[in-house]
């Protein structure tokens, strides 16, 4: 009897049952399910939910090619990031525009900010949703306040909107049309109280302009030495073969242009040896403000560098 009562008592002092289950990962799906249903009134289901915490670049290195990747705006300055696999946003768009789903996925084509304009609601509605859920249990303020502000186009800026460190993230793999559509939804968003707050002093515009040129300036830039252009008829260039000779003059062993993709000159430079390499050296510093073409130099030679001649082979 004891036993009975004691068992009773404990039952109605202990917090429901949803809230003791109630998780960031439990939270995300739940809300996933539900979002979906109102929005588009179509039957969704999830076959996994992932959670993890890792370093901001580790995320970005996974991030699905032609994903719609949307940076979310937060409390305090905080930023976080959703990211729709293709075959999730075509699935929604699909539903959205049509109010129904094939078992076909459409042809594959590039995300727009058309896309990401009708999307945008969903995602907002989802973070709402899972702020409501995890209110009240441990995890409660990850989700609160978080709004879209921006799509990423390319993948290589996409660690640069988000701040360094490691971050919490979600994963839910979606299955719609019976599981015939698969689809992919990932949420990173920085723990409750991380990173910046209101009274930080800090430049936003000036922060991301600066992450944003190291980023780029670390990349890699395909650069190309052009020693000279000629106008031949099609009927000369037809006839070349093996072992013939493509006349250069002289005065372009002094102004050869260093071109970027597309054509843009970024130095003129003298073509000459280096350690017994072919080498080239730089008139003028690469032009960083627009990449303008530098000026062209004086066609001079110093007496103490060796330059091969129109005649050697390594000049044409």
């Amino acid at each position: 009897m004891g036993d009975s009562k004691h068992s009773v008592i404990r039952r109605l002092v202990a917090p429901p049952a949803a809230q003791l289950a109630m998780t960031v990962g439990r939270a995300v799906e739940t809300a996933v399910l539900r979002c979906v249903q109102d929005q588009f009134g179509q039957p969704t289901r999830v076959d996994d939910v992932i959670e993890g915490r890792e370093p901001v670049a580790d995320w970005a290195g996974r991030v699905p090619q032609g994903a719609l990747m949307l940076v979310l705006d937060g409390p305090g300055g905080r930023t976080g990031a959703a990211l729709l696999d293709p075959g999730l946003w075509a699935a929604l768009l699909e539903m959205r525009l049509t109010g129904d789903i094939g078992a076909r996925a459409p042809e594959p084509r590039d995300v727009t900010d058309i896309d990401s304009a009708l999307l945008g609601d969903f995602v907002n509605a989802l973070l709402v949703q899972i702020a409501q859920r995890l209110s009240g249990v441990a995890q409660a303020g990850w989700a609160d306040g978080y709004r879209v502000s921006r799509r990423i186009a390319d993948p290589r800026l996409f660690q640069f909107a988000l701040p360094d460190g490691d971050m919490p993230g979600i994963e839910v793999k979606l299955a719609f049309a019976d599981g015939a559509r698969p689809g992919d939804f990932r949420l990173l968003l920085p723990a409750p109280g991380a990173g910046r707050t209101d009274g930080a002093a800090r430049d936003d515009g000036a922060e991301w302009s600066l992450r944003l040129k190291q980023g780029l300036l670390g990349s890699g830039l395909k650069v190309q030495a052009v020693l000279d252009r000629q106008r031949l008829p099609l009927a000369a260039v037809a006839r070349w073969k093996p072992g013939d000779l493509v006349p250069v003059a002289g005065s372009a062993l002094n102004a050869v242009q260093l071109r970027a993709g597309g054509g843009k000159v970024l130095a003129v430079g003298r073509l000459g040896q280096s350690n017994g390499q072919r080498a080239l050296k730089l008139h003028s510093a690469v032009q960083a403000d627009g990449l303008s073409p530098p000026p062209t130099p004086a066609l001079t030679t110093p007496p103490d560098e060796t330059v091969p001649t129109a005649a050697d082979p390594g000049a044409s």
